[in-house]
């Protein structure tokens, strides 16, 4: 047959006058600094080996736990900056594609003037850095 345990937290005042049971079992151990580590070892080799039905919740297992947290939302939100990045890029090679496609009139008006093919590509080669500079200035600055 399984068990299922469920644990709460009650005041013991509370816990002894629901239950009648007087003999609920709380203890709390105040560490010092950098001792934390060495109590739970404590605790996790003599007590907990002898009896599996004792729960142990640190301030250890607690940061851990927030750690674990943290990092799945830090692994989330990297996820969701890439693709960002991804798309952001994509867009300024479309638009620059684009601006050379439907300028191609006037690139050809330019040409017709005497610019020549290496001066209008230096052209939309600057034009593409500036955009591309003007980004990072309002993403960063």
């Amino acid at each position: 047959m399984d068990f299922i345990y469920i644990t709460v937290l009650l005041p013991e005042e509370k816990y002894i006058t629901q239950t009648g049971n007087e003999s609920a079992m709380y203890a709390a151990n105040d560490a010092k600094k950098g001792e934390d580590k060495q109590i739970k070892e404590y605790l996790d080799k003599n007590i907990l080996k002898e009896n599996d039905m004792i729960n142990v919740f640190s301030v250890l297992d607690m940061k851990e736990s927030f750690q674990r947290y943290v990092s799945k939302y830090y692994m989330i939100g990297s996820f969701l900056v890439v693709i960002l990045d991804f798309i952001g890029i994509m867009n300024f090679f479309n638009t620059t594609a684009t601006s050379a496609i439907s300028r191609k009139k006037e690139l050809a008006l330019l040409e017709v003037m005497g610019m020549t093919k290496e001066q209008i590509s230096k052209m939309l080669v600057a034009e593409g850095s500036y955009i591309w500079e003007a980004h990072l200035c309002l993403q960063y600055c």
